[in-house]
């Protein structure tokens, strides 16, 4: 079950309605909420949902169930926006995706590999300036590199083509004022 503390006794609960559920991935706050992505372990389908929380006994809800062909692997946000990093959609890859943490607000962030193949999304850092992300799509038409998302299209940018922030021992990055420092390839 997903649970909630205040750090006292009193205040420690398993959330209503989310009591057959397993957290996915970890936690994301936008504004006086949390986000959470879980599901049902015992379901033979996919059948994850991103719920939003705020720490009270009533106060946890869905705000989607994912579509069967598709599964999100994190969240995150970016101003205002939560960001569910990587969804996947069998009819047309694995994209970035974004929420105002409504229902009616989810919708595709970025396609930076149009058509049927996947950009293949990976986090890298979350820092003041918005959310950076790196892109490892394997067809031609992939624009693959270091990304920068403040949670809209508009706002989502190629930084650097066929730049990749790090792997393995370089993938330690530090964001300081606002820059990002990182270890990477080209």
């Amino acid at each position: 079950p997903l649970w909630t503390s205040d750090g006292t006794a009193g205040g420690t609960f398993a959330l209503a309605g989310a009591d057959v559920f397993t957290l996915c991935a970890p936690p994301a706050k936008l504004g006086n909420a949390a986000f959470f992505l879980i599901e049902d372990p015992s379901s033979q389908e996919q059948n994850q949902e991103v719920w939003r929380g705020d720490g009270t006994p009533g106060g946890a809800f869905p705000i989607t169930r994912l579509a069967p062909d598709r599964v999100a692997l994190g969240l995150g946000t970016a101003g205002d926006r939560l960001v569910i990093f990587v969804q996947e959609i069998a009819s047309g890859g694995t994209e970035l995706w974004t929420s105002d943490g409504t229902a009616a607000g989810i919708f595709l962030l970025v396609d930076a590999c149009p058509g049927e193949c996947s950009s293949n999304p990976v986090p890298v850092a979350v820092t003041p300036r918005g959310v950076f992300f790196n892109t490892f799509g394997s067809s031609q038409e992939a624009r693959n590199g270091l990304w920068i998302t403040r949670g809209t299209p508009a706002s989502t940018e190629l930084l650097a083509e066929d730049v990749q922030a790090g792997g393995g021992a370089s993938a330690v990055w530090m964001a300081s004022q606002g820059v990002l420092y990182f270890g990477g390839f080209d």
